[in-house]
């Protein structure tokens, strides 16, 4: 009867491990792409609350500092602005300079601004895309299993006449995610300007 109980004690721990990992490997019921778009949504908006609680417990921080940004400073920095481009990668891209090449390439932004983004050659774009994926890689330092995005956001103001590179330049955001309770959970937002010179 003992050898019975083990025996049966066994097939339901193998049973239970089983279940559990099925649960860690479920796929999240909304798509990354889908993560992105939310998130973009929200940054675009005018409701701090709802770009709360999409944020969650995110760190959130410029390129050019590595003190916390409150999310009002962000909103402040993102509301209103229009989309140039969203891109969702389950790892590190490997395309990402030809992603926003083709980003620019037909967007309402100013010749200069195109002309620094757009890549002219299939040797450049290469080594543009190697640089892209090292770039990302340091800035966010993803794991293994973490999602990136990439939101590229545009503010034309009324008083632009496209001729100040310094008050022309997009928004990027970039971020990454972990799968959590199956959904994508937002760890850490990068925002700004690249170019920007750390303090």
């Amino acid at each position: 009867m003992s050898m019975r109980r083990a025996w049966l004690g066994s097939v339901m721990l193998v049973l239970a491990l089983a279940s559990t990992a099925r649960g860690q490997t479920t796929q999240p019921a909304e798509s990354w792409s889908d993560a992105i778009a939310r998130l973009s949504d929200a940054l675009r908006g005018t409701d701090l609350a709802a770009l709360a609680k999409v944020l969650e417990a995110s760190s959130v921080h410029t390129f050019s500092s590595d003190t916390l940004l409150p999310s009002d400073r962000l909103l402040a920095t993102t509301s209103g602005t229009n989309v140039l481009g969203l891109h969702a990668y389950l790892k590190v891209p490997t395309s990402l300079a030809t992603d926003l090449s083709d980003d620019f390439k037909s967007a309402d932004v100013p010749d200069n601004l195109r002309r620094d983004m757009v890549v002219s050659d299939s040797a450049g774009e290469r080594i543009a895309n190697d640089t892209a994926a090292r770039w990302v890689a340091q800035t966010l330092r993803p794991g293994g299993e973490q999602a990136i995005g990439v939101i590229v956001l545009w503010r034309r103001e009324k008083s632009d006449k496209y001729t100040s590179a310094s008050f022309n330049r997009p928004v990027f955001i970039v971020v990454k995610a972990d799968v959590l309770d199956g959904h994508y959970s937002f760890r850490q937002l990068i925002v700004g300007d690249p170019l920007e010179k750390k303090r």
